[in-house]
């Protein structure tokens, strides 16, 4: 099967990654591929590059066995707050099925993140409620010492239960004691991998609180470096419509999230009782994905695919066609 040769490929340490226009980069190595890259791109800023990550990133540690979370619609918590209740919001919740460290490995370095304080500690989420942050940051620290010359995007893009500045000072203490001289802080401008290196640096971490940035000087501010727009959608062709209008945006300075991703709404689940949200919608919004990938030649720069996110980032060889934009 395609997953056995992958696995095989990856047991080798290296794969072939097939570029948009169709050729192959030899050895690309998954773990390592931004060391593989030319030196002339390397130098060019992080938001010039093709970055493949995942949505919803800590889907595959969701925990039946908490309740939901407080980002949870109330009649979701009068419903369906209960282990049934919560299997079947699983069906539908469930975005990925690799841990965050075996993501890393695989290629991917932009992590989609939502974190919530419940009793004083701090949990990622999406309506369930997944791994701990501090457990979630160590899986972080782990690929990035093992992987120094590798850039991570940590995007927390939605806060609960964390109105308060000291909540979020603890907040970003908490990535600091994690990650250390490993955060890249903000700039004026976005850094290079070269600039990266220079200083050691491997992370850059993205957080849309509703404080001034000048409160958490470790932080990037999301809604100012990170536009993400999302589609909206179960039908694949708004979504291509959608990809359309993100990738025509010019990004000199800044990232850009392209989404490639399907939402299901209670319709949607009503009249697929049975099915999964890989299984409807995942799977073959992924091919078309890669398919208006590979159409047309999509170019990197300042108005070209910089971060692109799907769900399942195992599938449909998302990873190898996005990051082998920056091999053309």
């Amino acid at each position: 099967s395609r997953r056995s040769s992958s696995r095989a490929s990856e047991a080798a340490g290296a794969t072939a990654a097939a570029a948009p226009d169709g050729a192959v980069v030899p050895n690309f190595d998954p773990a390592n591929w931004m060391s593989q890259l030319p030196p002339a791109v390397a130098a060019m800023p992080l938001c010039q590059l093709a970055l493949p990550g995942s949505h919803d990133s800590f889907a595959s540690s969701f925990d039946l066995n908490r309740s939901l979370g407080p980002d949870s619609p109330e009649l979701l918590l009068a419903l369906l707050n209960n282990r049934l209740g919560r299997r079947l919001v699983l069906r539908w919740s469930k975005t990925q099925s690799l841990s965050l460290l075996r993501q890393l490995e695989s290629g991917i370095r932009y992590l989609d993140l939502r974190v919530a304080l419940i009793k004083g500690q701090f949990y990622l989420l999406h309506s369930l409620v997944a791994i701990s942050v501090p457990d979630a940051l160590d899986e972080v620290a782990t690929f990035v010492a093992a992987h120094p010359a590798e850039a991570v995007l940590l995007d927390f893009n939605h806060f609960y239960s964390m109105d308060s500045l000291s909540d979020m000072r603890a907040f970003q203490q908490l990535l600091i004691s994690k990650l250390g001289r490993r955060l890249s802080p903000p700039a004026s401008e976005v850094p290079s991998l070269a600039q990266l290196r220079s200083q050691n640096q491997s992370v850059l971490a993205f957080q849309a609180s509703q404080f001034d940035r000048s409160e958490l000087p470790a932080l990037w501010e999301s809604g100012t470096w990170m536009p993400s727009p999302w589609p909206n959608t179960t039908d694949i062709g708004e979504m291509v419509a959608a990809l359309d209008r993100t990738y025509s945006m010019p990004h000199g300075n800044h990232f850009l999230v392209l989404q490639a991703v399907l939402t299901p709404d209670a319709g949607f689940i009503l009249r697929h009782p049975l099915s999964s949200l890989r299984n409807s919608l995942s799977l073959p919004g992924n091919r078309a994905f890669v398919s208006w990938l590979r159409q047309g030649k999509k170019a990197l720069g300042c108005q070209g695919v910089n971060v692109a996110i799907t769900d399942f980032v195992e599938d449909s060889d998302f990873v190898q066609a996005v990051a082998g934009l920056n091999f053309q």
